[in-house]
């Protein structure tokens, strides 16, 4: 299932086709990260949120994310994604 195909249903909104979209692809991370936002953002999602999920999810689709889940920080070389690594 598509975005295009989520938008054709009539009472969805945005958030809530990126939520079911993350859902569908079985991206945990992706899902959080978007409820993350909505909750910060009263549930008004902009373009640049939007935007910023394609990419995310880009990068989840090429493995890149992979890191996250096993971040050598410890060794020296932080991943530079996740949140310990940019908060720390």
């Amino acid at each position: 299932m598509t975005l295009h195909n989520l938008t054709k249903r009539r009472n969805v909104t945005i958030a809530q086709k990126l939520i079911e979209l993350a859902a569908l692809s079985c991206n945990l991370f992706i899902t959080q990260i978007i409820k993350f936002r909505l909750q910060l953002q009263h549930s008004v999602i902009n373009y640049k949120t939007f935007y910023y999920f394609l990419q995310l999810q880009n990068l989840f689709i090429r493995k890149e994310l992979a890191i996250l889940y096993s971040c050598s920080r410890q060794l020296g070389s932080g991943c530079g994604i996740c949140y310990h690594c940019r908060h720390n």
